[in-house]
């Protein structure tokens, strides 16, 4: 299974991202803030948040503005926009490549053409950046996309697929979904598209949940009829690594720590899985922390 990458910093800008997601999308994200805001954009009482997306080729259409605004009311909620009033903090998001769509055919329901599954890498990269940029944040967050297939046989649940949605799985796929949460279980934004029932909805929030700040089961899976026990054995969140050098314990430096969490947690490296795309995310930022304190540690 193709591995998620990530690597902090390779811009010089303020901050800057690379995100590679397991289904191939490469995001480049950069990030310059607080900076001077143009009068007419200026807000007396916090910063002004512009949000870019490039696409791979071309120019950008009416798809690269809905995924702005997407991006633009999810970011708003977790910048702490009033600590730099009239100033702004402007993020660009390059599409570097996607996914070969090529020899799939159509769809049910879903051409591949869709903007959802572009937005969880998109949403990853963002955040990426702002840590990077070290953007004052009331939180971070995760996010997922989900894939509902048609149910095997009319007396079992559809099928929902939680990781490496293929361009051959959308192209079978009812409906998609996208799901962000917070690391204390607030959902922040809920996208979703095509034909589902409520209860096959709840099914895909509790699967998303458990993905983004959960065990981590069926990650690396998909789950069908008795959901409850698909991926029971799957113990973390598999094909993620962080492009790191692989370093011995840790001497010292910064940590980052969950809420109501005493002790740190074990950076993680390739020979250790986060159990959730919480825990990837935090030790894609340890590991970053611990390359640039090494001069701490040299005398």
């Amino acid at each position: 299974m193709p591995a998620a990458t990530a690597t902090l910093g390779p811009l010089c800008s303020d901050g800057s991202a690379t995100y590679t997601s397991p289904e191939g999308y490469t995001i480049t994200g950069a990030v310059n803030g607080p900076i001077e805001v143009q009068r007419r954009d200026e807000l007396p009482e916090e910063a002004t948040i512009e949000v870019n997306i490039r696409p791979a080729n071309g120019v950008g259409t009416t798809r690269e503005r809905h995924l702005e605004s997407l991006l633009h009311s999810t970011l708003r909620s977790i910048i702490l926009t009033h600590t730099f009033p009239r100033t702004l903090i402007q993020l660009t998001l390059q599409i570097v490549s996607t996914p070969d769509k090529m020899g799939y055919g159509g769809s049910r329901y879903l051409n591949l053409s869709s903007s959802l599954p572009l937005l969880p890498s998109l949403l990853q990269t963002a955040l990426l950046t702002l840590l990077s940029g070290a953007i004052p944040l009331r939180t971070t967050y995760t996010s997922t996309l989900l894939a509902v297939s048609p149910a095997p046989s009319p007396s079992e649940k559809p099928t929902i697929h939680t990781s490496l949605i293929t361009p051959q799985c959308l192209a079978s796929a009812t409906s998609l979904h996208v799901f962000t949460f917070t690391p204390a279980g607030d959902l922040l934004l809920a996208e979703s598209e095509g034909s589902f029932d409520i209860e096959t909805w709840e099914r895909v929030y509790e699967r998303a949940e458990a993905v983004c700040i959960g065990d981590g089961e069926g990650v690396a899976g998909v789950a069908g009829e008795g959901d409850e026990k698909a991926g029971a054995n799957v113990k973390g969140l598999q094909g993620m690594e962080i492009d790191s050098e692989e370093e011995e314990e840790d001497e010292g430096g910064v940590r980052l720590l969950d809420a109501g969490v005493e002790e740190a947690a074990p950076a993680v490296s390739k020979k250790e899985t986060p159990q959730n795309l919480g825990g990837w995310v935090k030790g894609v930022v340890e590991a970053k922390v611990k390359e640039d304190m090494r001069w701490k540690n040299r005398n």
